[in-house]
């Protein structure tokens, strides 16, 4: 299985020569009905899942990946408007028991207190993690497949939680925005760890609406005089 993982330039190249990604924290992401996906109209079983939640998060991050490249919605939404990178990665021989799609619902779960009572104490991780991660129908757009790993030490420079790619899958080819200006030696320097990986670039289709690879690469790397390199600071 072949997922991909969206990001802006900086943190891509970055993400890139560190040969790692940032893992998203549960109560920080973006939707705030993250891991509450159930009908939470009853007191006690509220209570119980906003502090399962809690739980999850200070335990485990996650990476959020999309089984699609070509959705110019990703791309304006998580590469500064097709400015960013996209990374491919191969989780054919990774652990498939912690990554998990997204469930696009409707309706937010049923939940009786007979449930409530199976999560709380017999359920495994990852039955209470693929219960829960539901999403409003509207993000089906995404289509989102999650990789859950547990949270160990913080980067002491950033404040952040990484997991090394050596630890998920394997980077299989590394896609460059539409709209992107990097030039050829900050591109080879951030892939220095992967000489056998491809890079290429896309462009907006010329019949539908989506992103395709571009064939023209003399077009692919920003080669004005003024261009600033993201590893000057290096």
């Amino acid at each position: 299985m072949v997922l991909y993982h969206f990001l802006k330039m900086k943190w891509g190249l970055a993400a890139l020569k560190d040969q790692r990604l940032k893992q998203a924290i549960i109560t920080e992401l973006n939707d705030p009905f993250e891991h509450i996906g159930v009908d939470l109209s009853d007191k006690n079983i509220r209570k119980s899942f906003i502090t399962l939640r809690t739980e999850l998060a200070k335990s485990f991050g996650i990476i959020c990946m999309s089984e699609k490249m070509s959705n110019p919605l990703l791309w304006s939404h998580y590469t500064d408007k097709h400015k960013g990178l996209c990374l491919a990665f191969d989780f054919s021989k990774s652990p498939q028991d912690l990554l998990l799609p997204v469930n696009y619902l409707d309706q937010r779960i049923p939940m009786d207190k007979n449930k409530l009572r199976h999560f709380l104490t017999k359920a495994s991780i990852p039955e209470t993690m693929e219960k829960l991660l539901a999403k409003f129908s509207d993000w089906r757009y995404e289509k989102e497949v999650r990789f859950y790993a547990s949270l160990t030490e913080k980067d002491p420079i950033t404040g952040h939680y990484y997991l090394g790619f050596n630890k998920m899958a394997y980077l299989s080819k590394v896609y460059i925005g539409a709209e992107a200006k990097v030039s050829k030696a900050d591109m080879e320097f951030a892939m220095s760890a992967f000489p056998n990986v491809e890079v290429e670039k896309v462009r907006i289709g010329f019949q539908n609406f989506e992103i395709v690879r571009q064939q023209d690469k003399s077009r692919w790397y920003d080669k004005s005089a003024d261009y600033k390199s993201y590893f000057e600071v290096v």
